[in-house]
């Protein structure tokens, strides 16, 4: 089946606001959005799923996650307890917060008791592993092999995949 067959090929193409055309004066390649065409283009996405739809506020596009017709807040930046406490207390729409540069002192329950509804972790379990095969890797430079030593059993990893 190639790329446009299937169900893919059903769905309507999402235009990339700064990304597909050119600007005026521009060659082409990317350019910055306008508010106005990202929130169009969020409120286009929102209308052609059924998936809930964040609205990242990260660069400032939207005020309120329903300006973008989203049905989430996406609040990526907030490192406190009492940071996401005070937007989830200012929006009326779900929050999700992004824990991988949070308080990692944190817990899912203090989350659930000041009302997030949804928890991200961005990359961090990507930079977990990264930093586990720098560590690898300096140690063998090092001449040392130490790190052998904290390795699972294969046994613990297939049951992972189970």
């Amino acid at each position: 089946m190639g790329r446009r067959d299937g169900p893919a090929a059903r769905r309507p193409r999402l235009r990339r606001p700064g990304h597909d055309e050119p600007r005026r004066g521009q060659r082409g390649g990317r350019t910055r959005a306008t508010r106005a065409e990202v929130l169009a283009n969020v409120r286009e996405i929102a209308e052609a799923t059924p998936l809930p739809v964040n609205a990242d506020l990260e660069n400032g596009f939207a005020d309120d996650p329903a300006e973008a017709g989203a049905d989430v807040l996406y609040a990526p930046g907030l490192r406190t307890l009492d940071e996401m406490r005070a937007v989830v207390s200012s929006v009326g729409k779900p929050v999700n917060v992004v824990m991988g540069f949070a308080d990692p002192s944190i817990t899912l329950e203090q989350l659930a008791g000041i009302g997030v509804r949804r928890v991200s972790i961005g990359a961090a379990l990507s930079r977990l592993a990264l930093k586990s095969f720098m560590d690898g890797a300096r140690e063998m430079r090092a001449g040392r092999f130490g790190f052998v030593g904290d390795l699972p059993p294969i046994s613990e990893l297939w049951q992972a995949f189970d």
